[in-house]
């Protein structure tokens, strides 16, 4: 009988991981905060302009651990945190961050980092700003950006 409750409390653990994974990739405040990366990485130049934007949104509807949102959900999130830089950029890029640093499960700021490395190679460069810039959100995020220069080879 102890043996039956053990394995039945594992299944429900596992159960509970399954869950909670799941909804860190469909969850609204990690879309919101993978927006917060798209828009610090593609201001890292110094400007985010219409075709990057527009590119911004069709990458979130095919990246793997994004394209469960609908278009709508995409769209909604990227005006609120396209609103941060109504001021400044450095503004922006401040709050934008501070919302990246809320993440508090490791899953999710392992594919934030994921996201905006590939968000740094669409352009076929990675150039030393878009690092640096990776190295902020890393910060953010506790992450060892070393642990995702891999992924920063084009």
């Amino acid at each position: 009988m102890k043996f039956a409750r053990s394995i039945m409390e594992r299944l429900e653990e596992a159960k509970n991981q399954l869950t909670s994974t799941a909804n860190v990739f469909t969850n609204r405040s990690f879309l919101k905060r993978a927006m917060c990366v798209g828009h610090v990485i593609g201001r890292s130049d110094g400007n985010l302009d219409d075709s990057e934007k527009q590119g911004l949104v069709n990458l979130v509807k095919g990246h793997p651990t994004l394209k469960s949102y609908s278009e709508e959900d995409i769209r909604k999130a990227f005006t609120e945190v396209d609103g941060l830089y109504a001021v400044t950029t450095p503004m922006g890029n401040r709050s934008a961050l501070e919302l990246i640093a809320e993440t508090t499960d490791k899953s999710e700021a392992k594919a934030l980092m994921e996201f905006g490395a590939v968000i740094s190679t669409l352009d076929g460069t990675v150039d030393d700003s878009e690092i640096a810039t990776l190295g902020k959100i890393a910060a953010a995020l506790n992450e060892d950006l070393d642990s995702y220069r891999d992924l920063l080879e084009v």
